[in-house]
């Protein structure tokens, strides 16, 4: 197939935003101190790879994290991102403002990838330049601006996919040998950022582009000859980071997954009004819309490329000829697969994708919307074109499509605008908005609704006065961007600052570096801004802090037996004894808010709506307990029930014993008790306000028995007031072994522990430490698994101990690594000389 690649004079306008919008989205607000960290990034992927840089400024390999889940893989982990080319910046800038450089130039390069891509699909310049603009400001790659790992994946992904056409395209040996250079090089990168979804993603573009081209005889399948190699190569770039990965798999959570893990998260049915109306189930993180879909969030999952990406997407489907875009057969079929693998479990082909190899360990399959996204956007950007060159002659069908998309739109819109808690509960939101949240809510799809009709108005070739088609589309597309750019980083970012992120008020509280702290986390998807960033566990990297529960993706597969946690799961309150006694735990940390919703200072006058996830204490029991706890200062109690309901019986606990009273509802009592610790109330209905600090609360959390009112403090948070669970352990590696005495002991940030102690007699002596190969101890010491906990085969008498880890496979990795990299270097320099050569014989004179 031979490409006609337009040329025309390129628009400025287009190329100052192709360049100024990172620095708008990312460097200047992290310049007046906002950067983009919140949610999994600032959970997540800030401290590790600020913990990360830390070791390469210090000359160490970053192998270990000793911070979370006392010590996990940090190389091995993939999550970190050690090698990926783009940890420099963490090397050289604080951490906030280095998380600002990555997204701001992982966004530039997934700019010029897909102008890249575009352009040798016969895009023109302009149109090309606006698609590589609206894919890094909407759909997919936008939502997962939370998830720097898989931002810094898609975008060495995208650079794959322009060197695996430059490939496919080239005519001569020495442009085969670039382009497959660049092809090993890119994709390696996609390793390297430590996202197995990215690398699945576009191994299943790369592959659907390839077949495709060979299948329809439009590439030789000679072509393999090049593809391989750059396959091999790109695996021995990637060596130093997924051989230690594999072995780390291979005893963490998600070794042997089953089938349903592997196509949890899919893309449903029931996001599809998020293609045209991007909040339909409210915002992400910004004021004005805020979420009514619960934890799993919209943004994630979203394929919106705008009203005008829609329109003309739906154009390229439905025109019949596109002499200027050759290969839409060829964009479709990577469409309808990417699809096919978003929807997951939600098709009869999920279980033969869970048997692919390395497909089994993925998860959130809704992640292969990038190849969605990049397909759609190719096409919209053709059918622009396409509407740019023949307007307004547009064939019938196209006219259809388009009206018919409006007739949906505007169905959508009027159910959900009248119909709203039908419609939502519909599409399975966990919550209705009301008041002036219905409000906005409705204007919102007013307004999205306008902006639909507006478009395709313009673009079937009816006029709006005083307006010029590209005015009133450039106007659409800059309202929508703006919006989506507002509501997914800036709202977010500019809510809750994030600067050198510390925990002083948690570190204060530790005194030895073998103490631990834990989360009380009910809700561990849902980012409330009452709590603090810097008091999220995998935070502690900044202070300094061991913590036993994290938000890594990967954990040990020993804790997950050791505590009986699922992955990713919230810390139990059964389990805090195993945890205090295994793990040496001294503080459990948790927010007010997951047990208290602010009502304000009088009592509302209908029953707040209060999704069902966060009000799980009656358990159908018609019981309900809920801590109070000296800070919070009970004075008045009142049970909310709704006014036809019976009178509910309501204990009231405190140190001096318990009292209890028959409240009616909607009557506000006044306790008599001082230091009221706990409240629980017997009602079918248990809605409990409580009065404190001349507000009420309605509680709405589990809080539990376990946690004794005894143990309880505050702790002052930057946006608002935490409680701690304080317990006094000992401060020990080895927490309890009466047959060995600890003398001296110190933990590296690097994860290398120096101890000096004295048994009794020969022993086996659990520590606090998490097992994983890799461990080795100095003086012959034999090293134990113990349940998940590594432990130390000691004989009688005094030892001085180095305990220190070394990722499995590492040295291998490296050695490999190091190869690979000398045959991409040889590669290239090979390619410069066959160019010298030819110059050479081109210029010599006979």
């Amino acid at each position: 197939m031979k490409l006609v690649v337009t040329r025309s004079k390129p628009h400025y306008s287009s190329c100052l935003i192709f360049l100024i919008a990172p620095v708008l989205l990312f460097i200047i607000p992290a310049a007046i101190g906002h950067p983009a960290i919140f949610g999994d990034n600032a959970t997540q992927n800030e401290p590790l790879r600020w913990l990360v840089g830390m070791d390469w400024r210090r000359g160490i390999l970053p192998a270990w994290n000793p911070f979370d889940w006392s010590g996990t893989p940090l190389l091995a982990g993939f999550n970190a991102g050690a090698l990926y080319p783009l940890i420099a910046w963490y090397v050289l800038l604080p951490p906030a403002f280095a998380t600002s450089m990555a997204l701001a130039s992982a966004w530039y390069i997934s700019e010029f990838a897909v102008y890249g891509i575009a352009r040798r699909y016969g895009i023109s310049r302009n149109m090309a330049a606006i698609a590589a603009v609206v894919f890094v400001v909407s759909g997919s790659f936008l939502g997962q601006v939370v998830h720097l790992d898989m931002i810094e994946g898609d975008t060495a992904g995208l650079l794959s996919v322009w060197a695996l056409m430059a490939l496919l395209d080239a005519k001569t040996t020495r442009s085969r040998l670039l382009a497959s250079t660049l092809l090993a090089a890119a994709f390696s990168a996609v390793v390297l950022a430590g996202a197995p979804e990215a690398m699945l993603a576009f191994l299943v573009a790369l592959s659907t582009i390839a077949l495709v081209r060979i299948v329809r005889r439009e590439t030789a399948l000679s072509t393999l000859a090049w593809i391989a190699p750059a396959a091999i190569l790109a695996l021995g770039l990637a060596a130093p980071q997924w051989l230690p990965g594999l072995s780390y798999v291979a005893v963490s959570t998600r070794s042997h997954l089953p089938a349903n893990y592997a196509g949890s998260g899919p893309f449903s049915w029931i996001f599809l009004p998020l293609t045209l109306f991007p909040f339909a189930y409210g915002g992400y993180q910004g004021d004005y819309l805020p979420s009514y879909f619960g934890n799993y969030n919209p943004s994630e999952i979203t394929v919106t490329l705008t009203t005008a990406g829609i329109i003309f997407l739906v154009i390229a489907l439905t025109v019949r000829r596109m002499p200027t875009f050759r290969a839409r057969a060829e964009v479709v079929t990577l469409l309808i697969v990417g699809v096919i693998f978003a929807l997951g479990s939600h098709t009869p082909v999920a279980q033969l994708i869970y048997r692919l190899p390395l497909f089994s360990l993925q998860r959130l399959a809704s992640r292969y919307l990038i190849d969605v996204n990049l397909a759609a956007i190719l096409l919209a950007a053709a059918g622009l074109q396409h509407w740019w060159t023949n307007r307004p002659k547009l064939e019938k069908t196209s006219h259809i499509a388009l009206w018919l998309v409006f007739a949906v739109s505007a169905a959508f819109a009027a159910a959900a605008g009248f119909f709203t808690d039908s419609t939502l509960t519909l599409f399975r939101v966990n919550s209705i908005p009301t008041g002036s949240e219905a409000i906005m809510f409705r204007v919102y799809l007013a307004v999205q609704l306008l902006l639909i009709f507006a478009a395709i108005w313009t673009v079937t070739g009816r006029k709006i006065p005083r307006l010029r088609p590209v005015a009133v589309l450039s106007g659409i597309l800059l309202v929508e961007t703006i919006n989506l750019s507002a509501q997914f980083v800036w709202a977010p970012a500019y809510h809750q600052t994030a600067p050198f992120a510390q925990a002083p008020a948690a570190a204060n509280l530790i005194a030895g570096p073998f103490q631990r702290y834990g989360v009380y986390d009910p809700s561990l998807y849902a980012y409330y801004r009452t709590i603090p960033a810097n008091e999220q566990p995998d935070r502690n990297v900044f202070s300094q802090i061991g913590s036993i529960q994290g938000y890594a993706s990967l954990s040990l597969a020993g804790y997950n037996g050791l505590t009986g946690t699922k992955i990713q799961s919230t810390l139990q309150p059964n389990l805090i004894p195993r945890y205090q006694r295994l793990l040496n735990l001294d503080l459990v940390i948790t927010a007010a808010n997951y047990f208290n919703i602010d009502l304000g200072s009088s009592l509302p006058t209908t029953l707040p709506q209060v999704p069902p996830s966060y009000y799980p204490a009656a358990n159908g029991y018609g019981v309900a307990t809920a801590f109070a706890g000296d800070i919070a200062q009970v004075n008045s109690i009142d049970y909310l029930g709704p006014r036809n309901s019976k009178k509910a019986l309501i204990t009231l606990t405190s140190p001096k014993g318990t009292t209890a009273v028959v409240v009616k509802p909607r009557t506000v009592v006044s306790t008599p008790i001082t230091n009221l610790t706990t409240v629980t109330i017997h009602s079918k209905t248990p809605w409990l306000a409580i009065h404190s600090a001349g507000r009420w609360y309605l509680i709405a959390g589990p809080l539990t028995s376990h946690l004794l009112p005894r143990h309880w403090r505050p702790l002052i948070g930057k946006f608002g007031t935490l409680d701690f669970l304080a317990k006094m352990q000992r401060k020990s590696v080895i927490p309890q072994d009466s047959a060995v005495t600890v003398t001296t002991q110190r933990q590296n940030p690097s994860g290398t522990v120096d101890l000096t102690l004295t048994a009794d007699r020969a022993t086996v002596a659990q520590t606090i430490l998490a097992w994983a190969p890799g461990w080795s101890a100095s003086g012959n010491i034999r090293l134990v698994d113990e349940r998940g906990l590594l432990a130390l085969s000691l004989r009688k008498g005094r030892h001085k101990i180095v305990l220190s880890y070394h990722a499995p496979g590492s040295a291998a990795g490296f050695a490999i690594g190091g190869l690979s990299l000398g045959l991409l270097l040889g590669g290239l320099a090979l390619y410069f000389y066959l160019g010298l050569k030819s110059r050479t014989r081109k210029t010599k004179v006979p």
